[in-house]
């Protein structure tokens, strides 16, 4: 059916908080204005992408808003800006985070998507980016608002937590977004942040990322999300949305309401949504006290900022969602069950010859595989377990993270790594970090010993420092075959990501060993006796990425997710692709649909293919259910894999291959 003639329409929110009497008018100006300047674009002919972009734009530069010129401060008083922006055609995205110094964050985080391979670019890799893009700068201390500082003073003075600091502030403020549908059915979102009063640096919420702060989809429609960002980062809000849209039948206005009770309910998380269908259907909720917002469609305006404004937000809503069992809470295992774990060495590995140590790769998934099975046997975490697992991975050079991390453009190491359990569907993650030789590590502590789940760059390595977390020098990680794949790169003019998906250096002299020798993320999964499940993902990332690069590992719902009541999964492979069809989340939902572990992923793997064909299906994943059945699947030509149940372990690299062994201690 041909989307020609469909209504355009616009929403915006300026942020879902307790929005106090004194910012009451201005709240509710700042969105009509946007709004206004948005449709504008639509009703002149423009692109949703374009209108989405003007109305962020124009809330940047409204310091009554947390975002631009409005930004809220670090514990350190400083501005660490966060933005997205993506399209509903091709799934193109654009993010930036912990930028400093950019006075639109959301133009900056348009060209990551239109000028870059990648979808996410953070910390001083992203300044630089900037740079060299021309971006408008301001000086950092003309983004130090009177309000912001007062802000800051009063959260010293009362020494609340972060999370406490959202839950209860009356005089602080939120993320800004706009979602929108042009007249040829595209639809595109966009959201941007200066994050929350107090936040460490390096602290990125839910804004920036894939699924979480935002998300679109022609096919679906366009999210975008405010609120407590870790909350809304555990339960991928804004891809919630659009899945109950797509497979539930629901309009917009029940897809928000219902993903938002869901978040309440399961993470005693507080937020807002909007949402706007590919027909032009206009969704607006929020759990919070106030939420300032405005639509446009057939030039007739509604807004609104208090519960009932506008007919949205009227009453407390429950969750009623029976087909999909991911969406409650989960139930106490009833009887004990064999404990299992699984573990992959990257969906690149098939492709390396014996000469690169193809049984490098066989021998290092299985020795990581024991060493998880073991914290099982005797009575450990599920999350102890697979951090053990993928600990093994990261000292074996043979594999991409830790010791063995691929290189950025400058020759320099980044890692990212992700951990997340079910129970509770509490994570930690950490990125670009440099000077660890366990990332996975790092990522536990954000998760136990901070209130944020993803800390990146200088954060997360001042993080490091500060829980006294082992360094190592930054030289140590740079290995010889790193160094050689880097300058076999050079060698050749593809992009990184047509790099990584045609596996091929276009060099005047190659040879099949030296070319298909990239390599690609660790991880694993695991479920324990009492039905407990936990994933964690570790990488270098991709040879000659840009500096800042964050692909989907440590990207919740991206490079992995877990929930007692489905199961958990760890992915690899292009990540930028990965990110984009949210593919952990994905095959976790399917899991909870009662589809086996083995079909769910491949279900996912096969959608990730046909809705993001440019990817060239450059991709794998292991999940576990919390029925204790596994599944291991990839697009690739391989993937190294093990995974022991029942004292039995099996393990492969080809499509199709299982060799089997008893257990050993």
């Amino acid at each position: 059916m041909s989307a020609v003639g469909i209504t355009p329409a616009i929403v915006v929110h300026g942020g879902a908080w307790a929005i106090p009497d004194s910012q009451y008018n201005a709240s509710i100006a700042g969105v009509k204005s946007a709004a206004q300047r948005g449709y504008q674009v639509l009703i002149d002919g423009g692109s949703a992408v374009d209108a989405v972009e003007m109305t962020v734009v124009n809330m940047e530069d409204d310091p009554v808003f947390d975002a631009g010129a409005g930004s809220v401060l670090t514990i350190g008083a400083t501005v660490e800006m966060d933005a997205m922006i993506m399209e509903g055609t091709a799934l193109e995205a654009g993010g930036v985070a912990c930028v400093t110094g950019v006075r639109n964050p959301i133009k900056l985080a348009r060209l990551v998507m239109e000028k870059t391979p990648h979808i996410l670019l953070t910390g001083s890799g992203a300044n630089a980016f900037a740079d060299s893009m021309g971006v408008e700068k301001i000086s950092p201390d003309q983004l130090v608002t009177e309000h912001a500082t007062r802000d800051l003073g009063t959260y010293k003075t009362f020494s609340r937590t972060v999370d406490t600091e959202f839950r209860s502030r009356q005089d602080t403020h939120d993320t800004v977004g706009s979602v929108a549908v042009d007249r040829l059915g595209n639809v595109a979102c966009a959201t941007s942040t200066g994050g929350i009063t107090a936040k460490r640096p390096g602290r990125v919420g839910d804004s920036p990322i894939i699924g979480c702060g935002a998300y679109c989809d022609n096919a679906v429609g366009a999210v975008s999300s405010t609120g407590h960002g870790e909350s809304i980062t555990r339960v991928c809000l804004a891809w919630l949305v659009t899945r109950l849209m797509k497979d539930n039948g629901f309009s917009a206005q029940e897809a928000a309401e219902q993903a938002l009770a869901y978040m309440s309910e399961r993470v005693n998380g507080n937020g807002g949504v909007i949402v706007v269908n590919n027909q032009g259907d206009i969704g607006v909720h929020f759990t919070t006290l106030r939420m300032a917002w405005a639509s446009i469609r057939n030039g007739d305006m509604k807004y609104g900022i208090n519960p009932g404004d506008g007919g949205y937000a009227t009453s407390k809503v429950s969750v009623q969602i029976p087909r999909l069992k991911i969406l409650s809470k989960p139930n106490k295992q009833k009887s004990k069950m064999a404990p299992v774990i699984v573990v992959h060495g990257g969906a690149g590995s098939g492709n390396v010859t014996e000469q690169f140590n193809q049984g490098g790769y066989k021998h290092g998934c299985c020795q990581a595989a024991r060493a998880g099975y073991r914290v099982l046997q005797d009575a450990g975490s599920v999350v102890d377990a697979v951090v053990a697992a993928v600990k093994v991975m990261e000292d074996d050079s043979t594999f991409n993270a830790g010791y063995g991390s691929k290189l950025t453009e400058r020759g320099t190491v980044e890692m990212d790594a992700l951990v997340m359990e079910g129970s509770k569907l509490q994570a930690g993650a950490v990125a670009s970090v440099s000077s660890v030789s366990h990332p996975i590590q790092l990522a536990k502590y954000v998760m136990e010993k901070s209130d944020h789940t993803l800390l990146v760059d200088n954060g997360a390595n001042e993080f490091a420092k500060e829980v006294g977390f082992p360094q190592v020098s930054a030289s140590d990680l740079v290995t010889t075959h790193a160094q050689e794949i880097l300058e076999h790169y050079k060698l050749f003019t593809v992009s990184v990501s047509d790099g990584y998906k045609t596996r091929q250096c276009k060099r005047v002299k190659s040879s099949p060993g030296d070319s298909s020798s990239e390599h690609d993320t660790v991880g694993a999964v695991a479920v324990d006796s009492d039905g407990n499940v936990a994933c964690a993902t570790s990488t270098g990332g991709i040879t000659a990425k840009m500096c800042g690069r964050v692909g989907d590992s440590p990207l919740i719902g991206c490079g992995g997710y877990a929930d007692n009541c489905c199961g958990a999964v760890s992915t690899t492979g292009h990540g930028e692709v990965i990110a984009k069809a949210s593919l952990a989340i994905h095959v976790a939902h399917l899991m909870g649909e009662d589809h086996s572990a083995q079909s769910a992923l491949e279900m996912g793997l096969e959608f990730m293919a046909s809705k993001i064909p440019q990817g060239g299906g450059a991709g794998g994943a292991i999940c576990v259910s919390n029925r204790g059945d596994y599944g291991v699947h990839t697009l690739t030509d391989g993937m190294a894999w093990a995974a022991i149940k029942n004292n039995e372990l099996h393990h492969g690299l080809y499509p199709g291959e299982n060799n089997s062994e008893l257990f050993e201690l």
